[in-house]
């Protein structure tokens, strides 16, 4: 049981060095969409509600980044991309890090059993 433990550990480690990267990279993205495209950041930094630009709406942000609207900026497109690929490497290093755990799980009960 103990080298799946390492192992979910060592994902878990890459897990949130690529969530640190997503945030700053997400940072840079927003920062880059309010000096060059303030009203599409505006509309995707507003909250309904009556909440100003500024605030965190993944609601609007996440259809954005899943989308081919590029502003006519290839900036816009490789911050999206990067984005997108960070997200489907945090969500592939959560995986593997459950289904290490399952199979260290499942091989500890299987050697309780034989014995």
């Amino acid at each position: 049981m103990e080298k799946p433990i390492y192992i979910a550990i060592f994902f878990f480690i890459v897990i949130c060095l690529v969530l640190l990267r997503l945030a700053i990279v997400q940072h840079m993205f927003f920062k880059y969409l309010r000096e060059e495209h303030y009203e599409k950041w505006q509309y995707l930094t507003t909250l309904s509600g009556g909440m100003g630009p500024g605030m965190q709406n993944s609601f609007r942000a996440l259809p954005f980044l899943f989308s081919k609207e590029d502003l006519g900026d290839k900036k816009v497109v490789h911050y999206k991309t990067k984005i997108r690929n960070l997200l489907l490497y945090v969500l592939t290093g959560f995986i593997a890090m459950i289904v290490t755990l399952m199979i260290g799980f499942c091989s500890a009960v299987v050697s309780q059993i034989l014995q």
